[in-house]
């Protein structure tokens, strides 16, 4: 657990890094939602990712808020930081138009790997200490 917190923190610290770069402005191609000629379906990630996902580095709860319009919201504590994502492919998204991550979207879990580093998220649903 300590290790996937680490790596949870790691993946926040470095979105943070890239938050330095100036949002997409108004109308760039940066939605998620599921093209018009897919299929909303409870295996397709683009709709799976949508909502907010939880997991906890140290003692402080992160969560990461996946919105249908390209919007993603991270939360460390009390430190509220906004960013945006797009889909490459079902398997990868890039947030800020500058960090890749790669993920696999469940039900029951949200990981995101980049490089060697692997954080596990899960529902806001489920229960969180």
């Amino acid at each position: 657990m300590k290790k996937v917190s680490i790596l949870a923190l790691s993946l926040l610290v470095a979105c943070v890094a890239c938050s330095s770069k100036a949002p997409a402005p108004s109308g760039s191609p940066t939605a998620v939602a599921p093209s018009a000629d897919e299929t909303p379906t409870a295996t397709n990630p683009r709709t799976l990712i949508i909502g907010t996902w939880w997991t906890m580095a140290g003692s402080s709860r992160v969560t990461l808020k996946f919105g249908a319009d390209g919007t993603l919201v991270a939360t460390v504590g009390a430190q509220v930081t906004p960013y945006t994502y797009r889909w490459l492919d079902d398997g990868t998204i890039v947030v800020n138009d500058t960090t890749i991550e790669n993920v696999v979207v469940a039900p029951d879990k949200l990981t995101i790997t980049r490089g060697a580093e692997v954080s596990t998220y899960f529902p806001e649903a489920t229960a969180s200490p």
